[in-house]
């Protein structure tokens, strides 16, 4: 789901289920201070860096724009095409 911080900027939420938690948890635990690529069919959109474990299984990934965390969101949840504006 898009969302925007108060001082504006783009994120997209991510709620993983319990056993996909425990993986994010995992993998944020082995991998802090690396960063995590992220591709929307082949597209590279955002490469945020693990700052430290994710463990209550949520997790918000940087975009450069409000249109572009809608368009990643509208993807991701299977409305297949981008959003246009």
């Amino acid at each position: 789901m898009p969302v925007k911080s108060k001082d504006g900027k783009s994120y997209v939420r991510f709620n993983f289920t319990q056993p996909g938690a425990q993986k994010l948890a995992a993998l944020t635990q082995r991998f802090s201070g690396k960063n995590l690529v992220m591709t929307v069919g082949g597209n590279l959109v955002a490469t945020p860096r693990i700052g430290r474990p994710i463990t209550n299984g949520v997790l918000f990934v940087p975009m450069a724009s409000e249109q572009q965390a809608l368009n990643v969101a509208a993807v991701i949840g299977g409305a297949g095409a981008p959003v246009a504006r």
